[in-house]
């Protein structure tokens, strides 16, 4: 089992050494990988910001190249792109310091979760011709408090991980991305399989208050996440990813899951290694934070049973649509996920989409927000976002650049039991779940975005909470 887990991501590394194995260790080659003519846009492109915005020239480090300062002047191509005005497309974002970090307290969360408190460090390097990056980091270590219907106070996830991002590797045509996670949530949501799952008591002879807890489970997952992007084409890229985790599920007595365990797999503990392969088409102007652009994934994963039986297979959709409506001012951001797993799948991922990163589906923070998470599980998710995102107000503090804008939202989604059209366990109808909301949305130079959402469903309530809160490093997508 371990030999089988170590064997697969010394493939993964393999593959990054053999596309380059100079760059695949840390060794720049000279030249950028997207060139002068990328480089002579990013310039323009800053140099225009600085007129928009009044900012001082010392806010902002000289992004020029070294090598054109000892080179020949640019040929007329790159001075014509050179002078195109910041309306022009983009080949990436402006780049307004060599190096952005922020190591920052963490106060997030949602009304799933409760309050998430802990620290965090965001870093990011830049460099002319990388995009988006030339590095980034991501580490958190975190616990949430929320309180309990006994006056008290839970602690019902503890969430650490480090992310590190590689692109530019094999001479631009290679990104690697690799992820160390640690979560425990202890508050996990299961209410039942299938679209009509209710949040009813068990017995229904039990008199009093429904008590919640019961739809809930304790979850431990630590575990390794790789994934690859390598260019193809112009905006075409081959992903691969592998997922190696253990999984500890354990039913609280008297809950939903524990009624439920003679029908469901995956409640033992066990070991989990999964493939990735698939195909991404990216054509935003940020990934971050984009305005316009569009950006399709399409992927199949499979997860051989290590030591058990929870061999299964999976397909998954991932396609999102941005345009601005007023430029970045108000711009209109749809996202449609479909995720269809077949075999012998664990239940926990039944509440899950995506192939390289994946997010809780259809409720969750990442997902359809307002539904919570673990509120409906099925073998067919299918899902839409749609959001207004606005942005109303730019200013610089402490030579850092601020964005701050709103965002307005509906989704829909639902879930299928399985293929067989089971009416028990689906119901009757069209059957889709909604939920709307709003909030707040903050980017702190590139990389950082901050998020503060109310969102509302029916099923809301199903959690014990009157409305859904959510407080995130990102938009949720």
């Amino acid at each position: 089992m371990w030999r089988l887990a170590t064997t697969s991501i010394a493939v993964l590394l393999t593959i990054t050494v053999m596309m380059d194995p100079v760059l695949a260790f840390g060794q720049e080659n000279d030249s950028s990988p997207l060139g002068a003519k990328a480089q002579a846009v990013d310039l323009a492109d800053e140099a225009a910001d600085l007129v928009e915005t009044g900012v001082p020239a010392d806010a902002v480090e000289s992004e020029a190249p070294t090598e054109a300062a000892e080179s020949e002047a640019p040929t007329e191509a790159a001075e014509s792109d050179a002078s195109e005005s910041v309306d022009s497309v983009k080949a990436a974002p402006p780049k307004q310091k060599k190096i952005e970090w922020m190591p920052l307290p963490l106060l997030g969360g949602d009304s799933d979760m409760g309050i998430l408190v802990g620290a965090q460090l965001l870093l990011a390097t830049f460099k002319d011709g990388y995009y988006p990056y030339r590095f980034r980091t991501h580490t958190q270590v975190a616990l949430s408090f929320k309180p309990n219907h006994r006056g008290g106070v839970d602690i019902p996830v503890h969430m650490d991980f480090i992310k590190l991002d590689f692109p530019g590797l094999a001479s631009g045509k290679l990104r690697l991305l690799i992820g160390l996670h640690y979560d425990q949530v202890n508050n996990s949501g299961y209410f039942g399989i299938g679209n009509a799952a209710r949040a009813v008591a068990i017995d229904p002879t039990a008199e009093g208050a429904l008590d919640y807890r019961i739809f809930q489970y304790v979850r431990q997952e630590p575990k390794l996440r790789m994934f690859i992007r390598y260019k193809l084409a112009e905006r075409l890229e081959l992903a691969l990813g592998l997922r190696f985790m253990w999984m500890n599920v354990k039913a609280k007595p008297g809950s939903k899951l524990e009624h439920d365990l003679p029908t469901l797999r995956g409640t033992d503990p066990h070991f989990g290694l999964q493939f990735a392969a698939g195909l991404i088409y990216d054509k935003r102007d940020h990934e971050y934070n984009p305005t316009k652009g569009v950006y399709f994934e399409t992927a199949l994963r499979f997860q051989p049973g290590l030591g058990n039986d929870l061999h299964f297979g999976a397909y998954s959709v991932d396609g999102r649509v941005f345009v601005p409506i007023i430029g970045e001012y108000l711009v209109f951001g749809s996202r449609f996920l479909l995720d269809m797993l077949f075999g012998n799948v664990p239940f926990y991922e039944m509440a899950r989409s995506g192939a390289f990163e994946p997010v809780d589906f259809i409720g969750g923070r990442m997902g359809l927000s307002g539904i919570p998470e673990g509120r409906y599980h099925g073998k067919v998710k299918a899902g839409v976002n749609l959001e207004l995102r606005s942005v109303f107000w730019t200013f610089w503090l402490l030579k850092q650049r601020f964005k701050v804008g709103a965002a307005a939202f509906v989704n829909v989604g639902r879930v299928w039991a399985d293929y067989t059209g089971n009416s028990v366990l689906d119901g009757s109808g069209h059957g889709l779940k909604l939920a709307t909301g709003g909030g707040l949305r903050i980017q702190l130079n590139e990389t950082m975005i901050i998020r503060i959402d109310l969102a509302w469903a029916k099923e809301v309530s199903d959690a014990g909470a009157p409305v859904g809160i959510y407080l995130d490093a990102y938009h949720p997508f």
